[in-house]
């Protein structure tokens, strides 16, 4: 199949993909238009930041593992800080659909499996509160103080769709508090679609 053909196959899957269904007849369709107001907003953030990306990202960026062959197509936004406020200097947002909640369970299961590869690297998993339909995080540390950079993630699951919120700052700046706050105001927007 051409390159062209293939674009053009993954459209079609989206445009008809059941995304965010109830149950029965209650089912709705995930437009792909809709992808750029699921991820995290200008609004939802507290600090001076820029958008330094905002769209479906580059073909060699997708999510960690085998599951990610199955995704039909995503959004990443991408926000940086630019002040000395004590919030995180980078926010990532991003949201994946997969042809089913199977393979998108999949995929959150990857993300956990990746998660856990940072063990002995200054982080590995960690406990997170309920998020949409599971969730998996994970911590980082990098560097030396005063120069450690923290890092927290949050994948899970809504439905048929992966989301993935991550944080990076300076050691205080970014904090699973935090991060947790944003990805439920990152389900918010996404339950709101269904």
């Amino acid at each position: 199949m051409t390159r062209a053909g293939a674009l053009a196959l993954g459209v079609a899957l989206v445009v008809g993909l059941v995304a965010c269904g109830g149950k029965g007849g209650d089912a709705k369709t995930l437009h792909p238009g809709q992808l750029s107001k699921l991820v995290l907003q200008m609004s939802d953030l507290s600090g001076n930041y820029s958008l330094m990306e905002n769209g479906h990202g580059a073909q060699f960026e997708v999510p960690p593992g085998p599951a990610a062959r199955t995704r039909t197509t995503g959004w990443v936004a991408r926000f940086r800080l630019n002040s000395t406020s004590r919030v995180p200097l980078l926010v990532q947002s991003r949201v994946d659909v997969y042809p089913s909640e199977a393979d998108a369970q999949k995929q959150l299961a990857d993300y956990a499996a990746s998660f856990v590869q940072t063990n002995g690297n200054g982080g590995g998993p960690i406990a997170v509160p309920a998020i949409g339909n599971g969730a998996e995080a994970f911590s980082l540390e990098q560097g030396t103080a005063p120069n450690l950079t923290q890092f927290f993630g949050i994948a899970w699951r809504h439905l048929n769709l992966v989301c993935f919120v991550q944080t990076e700052g300076v050691r205080g700046s970014a904090t699973l508090v935090g991060t947790v706050a944003l990805a439920r105001a990152q389900d918010k927007r996404v339950a709101a679609a269904s």
